[in-house]
């Protein structure tokens, strides 16, 4: 049975739109690196691959005030947390729930365990869509 904007209390979808489940879209879901690969405070350094943190979330894009780097070497370790341009950012300890869309200068900067991406089938689902539609109400 195919759910319509009448079973659901909803106005009519433009014409080549569906109504489909969460849980249904083509969606990666990943976050930061934990255990003993995680970064120390002594792996930090000045310049670098940039490692986003919670903090660097602000306005619905990637801040690089404060922002915290890691060698290539570590990087190349990290392989869940490396991101793409247009990925969604959510923030899961701390402000939770803030939200950010990845801009083209953080590719392939990496992020911690406070975050957790969202990657999109950009064919099916637009990233800029699905982050304004997880930050509205």
């Amino acid at each position: 049975m195919t759910t319509t904007a009448m079973d659901i209390g909803q106005k009519e979808l433009p014409a080549g739109w569906k109504w489909v489940k969460l849980g249904e879209l083509p969606i990666d879901i990943g976050d930061g690196n934990y255990s003993s690969k995680y970064p120390k405070q002594s792996d930090f350094l000045d310049h670098g691959i940039p490692f986003v943190r919670a903090t660097n979330l602000q306005n619905g894009t990637v801040i690089m005030s404060d922002m915290r780097y890691i060698s290539e070497s570590q990087h190349s370790t990290l392989l869940k947390g490396h991101l793409k341009e247009g990925d969604v950012l959510i923030v899961t300890r701390g402000n939770i729930g803030e939200l950010a869309l990845v801009p083209t200068e953080h590719t392939n900067s990496n992020i911690n365990a406070q975050l957790v991406r969202l990657r999109t089938d950009r064919d099916v689902l637009d990233h800029q869509f699905a982050f304004f539609a997880l930050k509205s109400d």
